[in-house]
């Protein structure tokens, strides 16, 4: 088979992950017509405004601001302030007001060099990358990077992107590249992931990758689970595979069960992946749900499926779970559905949870289940528990330490 780069940075994958198919890589984000692609290193970006001076009308209302803001205690106010000042700003005043905050000690400092950064990217990305390329190292320009890269990939992912990778690689760099990569994901799968590339972290790479794959999910599920499939290391191949069926779980939950129960091996993000799928599903078709959870052979994966269906449907529609729950034959899978659906009547409707945990046909399970529905009845309605509590069969020193407990009610 032969293989294609995934995105407009896919050689990154060649040493971690595998190229994806020709014709189901993820659809990376159209480029803004004009946007300046192609500079990628801080040489090529353009040099800082000429002029580094301030404004006396910019320096008024700036100073003006930071006095303004120091006498404020409301923080929504107070971000107010500070945002009618930068929105006012002439744009030939950004660069200068950046420069004259990094030289003064100004309050509010921190807040407004954010404020005129996002404005300046928004505007012009390419020269606030520019400038905050030529501050020195530290935790300000970390943040300062992270601000403009956030702000330039809303309208060109492709040219922020090309911009943070061409960094030295560091933590730094690695946190802008995970901020950056979670950000795009929600649009461009594919940027995220090959951002998610040349991260130096693998745990955080990982993660991204997941998320990503997620994501992808969403938009093209059969394209993103043949991607995934292909992803070298078994664990994150079995998370990104497991985060897919998730997301299929809200487009189509029968073809998401069908894969999570034989792609998926064994184990707890099988059981995730099931249990996401269950969630979404008894929202909108809980009879489809149930039926499709009933189909499966007794054991840990049927036990968590169930137990997540009953919960949410007996909180949305008692009634129609209890229908189901009648049609269900006698057996283990039918024992834990009734536990299931009675303890969560308990708070509302003990009797009826009495009557539910009394059909349990194992004995230890609805022992068990008697006990917390005398306890929780106890709490709320002690007279009717005691009587209920009287005519039952169960253990004689669990009912008088049940009873006990309220004595003195």
């Amino acid at each position: 088979m032969k293989w294609v780069a995934l995105g407009s940075a896919g050689v990154l994958l060649a040493g971690w992950l595998a190229y994806a198919p020709r014709g189901v890589a993820p659809q990376a984000a159209p480029v803004a017509a004009g946007s300046p692609t192609g500079l990628v290193a801080p040489a090529l970006l353009p040099a800082a405004p000429a002029s580094s001076v301030l404004s006396e009308a910019g320096r008024a209302a700036l100073q003006a601001a930071s006095v303004q803001w120091r006498g404020e205690n409301n923080p929504a106010r107070r971000d107010a302030v500070l945002d009618r000042v930068v929105a006012a700003l002439a744009a030939e005043d950004l660069a200068p007001a950046l420069a004259w905050l990094a030289a003064g000690q100004e309050d509010a400092r921190d807040d407004l060099q954010s404020r005129l950064l996002h404005r300046w990217a928004r505007s012009v990305p390419t020269a606030a990358a520019a400038w905050v390329a030529r501050l020195p190292a530290g935790a300000e320009r970390s943040a300062a990077v992270a601000d403009v890269a956030m702000v330039w990939a809303a309208s060109d992912p492709a040219a922020a992107s090309a911009w943070v990778q061409q960094m030295p690689a560091d933590a730094a760099r690695d946190q802008t590249v995970l901020s950056l990569g979670y950000e795009l994901a929600r649009t461009d799968p594919a940027g995220a992931i090959n951002l998610a590339a040349g991260l130096s972290d693998s745990a955080g790479r990982a993660d991204l990758v997941v998320h990503a794959a997620s994501q992808w999910g969403m938009q093209s599920p059969a394209d993103a689970a043949q991607w995934a499939g292909q992803i070298p290391d078994p664990a994150t191949r079995e998370r990104a595979l497991s985060a897919i069926a998730i997301s299929w779980g809200n487009s189509d939950p029968l073809a998401a069960g069908t894969f999570a129960v034989t792609v998926l091996g064994a184990g707890r993000l099988q059981e995730d992946a099931v249990v996401g799928i269950v969630q979404r599903w008894v929202q909108v078709q809980p009879e489809d749900a149930a039926g499709w959870v009933n189909q499966f052979p007794e054991g840990a994966l049927r036990n968590v499926a169930t137990q997540n269906l009953v919960q949410l449907w007996a909180d949305q529609d008692p009634a129609a779970a209890a229908q189901w729950l009648n049609g269900l034959s006698a057996g283990p899978g039918r024992d834990l559905a009734v536990e299931t659906f009675a303890t969560q009547l308990i708070p509302q409707f003990p009797a009826t949870a009495a009557q539910w945990a009394v059909s349990i046909g194992d004995d230890t399970a609805r022992n068990h289940e008697l006990e917390l529905v005398a306890s929780g009845w106890l709490a709320v309605d002690a007279a009717a528990a005691r009587g209920w509590l009287n005519a039952i069969a169960l253990d004689p020193s669990v009912k008088e330490r049940l009873l006990a407990s309220v004595s003195t009610l």
